[in-house]
């Protein structure tokens, strides 16, 4: 069987030396391991993440989902805290999962195979050693990163408008005037009155380009006006972290009381000054609109439906007595659409595609189906070896290295194998063929169960079951057309229609 290689550097370690020099380092040693023990590499997933989160980490997600699926006989890493050093319920779920496919853990000094109780016992020592060390490394970086912020030191990525720079051997920013310049635009512009999307759309006109994304939106000029960086503040511990313990989601992001924020007067110089921000605020507060969100989910397609042209996910608003629509943030993009209609829609395409559409097996069968298929291959692959082996006779009978005698005894051998194997993949055919009518009569019943108890469900039960059965949807509407004009491209989890 063939093998996999996890591959995780952290941000807070060894800050000195790059990211991509340890990562490509530690490919190259345990490639050599690989090499010297004559171990197969099928895939190598890599990740720059803190090691605390099993649900921040999605490279680390996907390969436990794939060895709990037994694609592997064993996985490389550089160490046993490279798989996690997180909490004991998230080391218990890393470990339960190699224990139970019988999956090992290879490191240069040692493997791992749960299921020998001197080494199931090592790794859970190994393990807690390694989350203390975790939590005495992670409470010196906050002491320091503290220290940092108190002293007028800048920590995350640079704003729009500035860049990273150093200061005293303290990590703080410097100002790009050529993005500055747009910076105070957008202050001056919004104290007369103009809106933040009619301020987006003026920038984007100007050539000015943020950071993370092709053009300026409404929320980002929002966040830029609302930034007290711009008059040389520092403001830590705005917001809060929390796991959910969701696969899918991970954590939960809120924000802290104001209170609990640490401000202080940063080394950076200030774009803006000090009269003309607070008059941005007082505007902003004026009018703001105080904020519905109770937490709850309201949106049965909270990140399910995505617009055809910007792939971005569409978003619900509910206007006060109004019903509630569906709308491509991008501004004038996709046209939207009531809420209602598109799940009218889409529970309409689900049930024509249970009653009838013809189904083709999914992608991503079950672990039985995966190993038939390994075993079905590899057959064959032996079937074409042992035709490879009888034409071999043949050559070596005329060129007199074997006799008659010894030809017939080795093509009798040579014949049973192929017999055999033959007899084998016949087998392994059936046994294919029944796992993938299970498999669509799975996929089935698990639609019919879906689509009985949607209707009576809550918006977050609603988006619960629709992620379990689908991938996503892919929305299209052209603007001026009808109300029940649009498109929706479904992907589906277990299986797909032919359209």
């Amino acid at each position: 069987m063939s093998y996999a290689m996890y591959l995780r550097k952290s941000r807070a370690e060894e800050a000195s030396q790059p990211l991509e020099d340890t990562l490509r380092l530690h490919r190259k040693l345990l490639t050599e391991f690989a090499h010297k023990n004559g171990l197969t590499i099928q895939a190598a997933y890599e990740e720059v993440v803190s090691g605390e989160s099993l649900f921040a980490r999605p490279q680390m997600l996907r390969l436990l989902q794939d060895v709990q699926a037994g694609l592997y006989q064993g996985v490389l890493c550089m160490d046993l805290d490279r798989l996690g050093r997180g909490g004991m319920q998230d080391q218990g779920v890393i470990l339960d999962t190699f224990k139970n496919s019988g999956t090992k853990i290879l490191t240069p000094e040692h493997t791992y195979d749960l299921s020998d109780e001197t080494d199931e016992e090592l790794t859970e020592l190994k393990t807690f050693i390694s989350r203390r060390e975790y939590k005495i490394i992670n409470k010196r970086l906050r002491r320091g990163l503290h220290d940092t912020i108190t002293s007028g030191g800048y920590i995350p990525n640079a704003p729009y408008g500035y860049r990273k720079a150093v200061q005293n051997r303290r990590p703080t920013l410097e100002i790009v005037e050529e993005e500055a310049k747009f910076v105070r635009m957008m202050f001056q512009l919004y104290v007369q009155g103009v809106g933040c999307s009619a301020i987006a759309q003026t920038l984007n006109s100007l050539g000015a380009v943020p950071r993370r994304t092709g053009q300026f939106q409404r929320t980002s000029v929002r966040l830029i006006l609302r930034n007290p960086v711009y008059v040389g503040k520092v403001v830590w511990n705005r917001l809060r972290y929390e796991k959910t313990g969701d696969l899918q989601s991970g954590r939960r992001v809120s924000g802290r009381p104001q209170e609990d924020w640490l401000v202080v007067d940063g080394l950076h110089e200030p774009i803006v000054d000090r009269a003309l921000f607070e008059e941005a605020g007082r505007m902003m507060q004026a009018h703001s609109i105080p904020s519905r969100r109770d937490g709850s989910v309201k949106n049965p397609f909270a990140g399910l439906i995505r617009c055809q042209k910007c792939a971005r996910v569409l978003v619900r608003q509910a206007p006060a007595n109004k019903e509630a629509y569906l709308l491509c943030p991008t501004p004038g993009c996709t046209a939207g659409a009531h809420l209602e209609l598109v799940q009218q829609a889409l529970l309409g395409r689900l049930r024509g595609i249970l009653q009838g559409i013809t189904l083709r097996e999914s992608p991503r069968p079950g672990t039985d189906l995966l190993q038939s298929q390994a075993l079905l291959e590899g057959v064959r692959r032996e079937c074409s070896r042992c035709a490879q082996q009888q034409n071999r006779l043949y050559e070596l009978l005329e060129q007199g290295v074997y006799s008659a005698d010894t030809f017939q005894q080795r093509m009798q051998v040579l014949n049973a194998k192929q017999a055999a194997l033959q007899s084998q993949e016949a087998d392994l055919s059936r046994r294919l063929t029944e796992l993938r009518a299970l498999r669509i009569q799975s996929s089935k019943r698990q639609f019919q169960e879906i689509l009985q108890v949607y209707a009576g469900a809550g918006a977050a039960e609603q988006n619960q079951l629709l992620k379990s059965l689908l991938y996503g949807v892919c929305y299209q509407k052209a603007r001026g057309s009808t109300p029940e004009d649009f498109s929706l491209e479904i992907y589906h989890r277990s299986f797909y229609p032919e359209l």
